[in-house]
């Protein structure tokens, strides 16, 4: 299960929100564990059963924890007058550094899907950036969660956002 972002540092001066998916990834690994066991046990009475089983289990388990699990961080720095989303994934790092002043706000992006349980909303936090080449929508994360997780953390860039400007009118 994936976790919403949390705050990990708020001063008047910087906004750190983390992602990191411990349980998740924690989990695959007991799945890539446990199917390349199954496979080896397997493989003793019957090769090619063990072989199937150990490929499914532990190479479906080890392609999904490639893809998904990623550790991302946001960091709204007054200071530096920067916005830098930071990604990290078995594939290496990514960093999008961005002006803090053309932050216009952050929104809840939405979608709704078809499950078995019926219709389900999932939402992600997204920076709206307004520049002189227009708006630009960055999303905080790649993939849509369900529950308030996304509401949380836009609204803690944004109370902080019209902190640092209210700061910023009255002046030293």
């Amino acid at each position: 299960m994936l976790r919403p972002m949390k705050i990990s540092r708020q001063t008047p001066e910087q906004l750190i929100l983390d992602e990191t998916p411990w349980l998740s990834g924690l989990g695959l690994i007991v799945t890539i564990l446990a199917g390349c066991y199954f496979g080896f046990v397997a493989a003793a009475s019957e090769p090619f059963l063990g072989l199937i089983i150990g490929v499914i289990f532990g190479g479906a388990g080890l392609s999904f924890f490639t893809m998904s699990i990623r550790r991302i961080r946001v960091i709204l720095d007054a200071t530096t007058g920067r916005v830098t989303i930071r990604e990290r994934s078995v594939f290496g790092y990514r960093t999008n550094d961005q002006s803090l002043a053309d932050l216009s706000q952050a929104v809840v992006e939405s979608t709704t899907v078809q499950t078995k349980r019926g219709l389900c909303d999932l939402h992600r936090p997204t920076l709206i950036l307004v520049t002189e080449a227009g708006e630009q929508r960055i999303p905080m994360r790649g993939t849509y969660l369900e529950g308030p997780g996304a509401s949380r953390a836009v609204g803690s860039i944004n109370s902080w956002l019209a902190q640092v400007r209210a700061g910023a009118e009255r002046g030293p």
